[in-house]
């Protein structure tokens, strides 16, 4: 339908052109070239062809779509009720509970593993202190030995 419009806005917007072009020259010559009352009958006959090219063409594409429909689902398919509307709203409000209460508890158990190692590390941290203090103690010992053998009094004789 778009086809045939377009065809006749371009014919009804042509028309007058035609027709200026059918007017004699300033120079008192022949029109511009066209048969002066052969050509109306020649536009006529092509716009009368367009036009009836044009119907057949979109009879043709309507038939097509007539013979060869495309699969579309039934109407009570295609549109929800307010009733199928609310069921799916409850429906999907489950859901989301549960996976609210499954994500809780995967969090309760990510938080459990993270204090336990924690705790793992406190301990691991308290050992390695302790070992630490261990040989602080013994380097002070050792120091303390020096430094006695240093401040004892060497015999004169001795290099």
């Amino acid at each position: 339908m778009n086809l045939t419009k377009a065809i006749l806005s371009l014919v009804v917007f042509c028309w007058p052109l035609l027709a200026v072009a059918q007017q004699p020259t300033a120079a008192g010559g022949d029109s511009l070239g066209l048969p002066h009352h052969q050509s109306y009958v020649a536009v006529g006959w092509v716009v009368l062809t367009l036009a009836g090219l044009t119907f057949i063409a979109n009879q043709v594409i309507d038939l097509y779509r007539k013979s060869f429909p495309k699969e579309t689902p039934p109407a009570h398919e295609k549109y929800a009720t307010k009733a199928d509307l609310r069921a799916l709203s409850d429906a999907v409000n489950e859901e989301m509970s549960q996976l609210s209460d499954g994500v809780e508890a995967t969090c309760a158990r990510i938080e459990k593993r993270f204090e336990q190692w924690l705790e793992q590390l406190d301990a691991a941290n308290q050992t390695r202190m302790h070992h630490l203090d261990e040989w602080k103690l013994g380097v002070e010992r050792t120091l303390g030995r020096i430094e006695h053998q240093h401040q004892q009094p060497r015999p004169r004789g001795h290099s």
